[in-house]
């Protein structure tokens, strides 16, 4: 089904909703999705990018890294 023919009639589906309760759940959901939708996502740039990785670049030199083993040890005590 088209994306446009869904939006629709999800709108006339909210529309007929009388139920606060409900309604606050879709209210809910819609945050949600809204928290983890990529347009909220800020976009790094390729010089942001570079830096990071010359950042944790110079931390792996400079022996500020962990084995993977360290690592499932520290997250099951998290």
């Amino acid at each position: 089904m088209e994306i446009r023919i869904k939006k629709l009639e999800l709108i006339e589906w909210l529309i007929t909703i009388n139920d606060e309760r409900a309604l606050d759940m879709v209210d809910e959901l819609r945050k949600k999705i809204s928290k983890t939708d990529s347009a909220s996502i800020k976009r790094k740039t390729i010089e942001e990018l570079l830096n990071e990785l010359e950042t944790s670049d110079a931390d792996f030199k400079g022996g500020n890294a962990i084995s993977i083993e360290e690592l499932e040890l520290e997250i099951k005590n998290w």
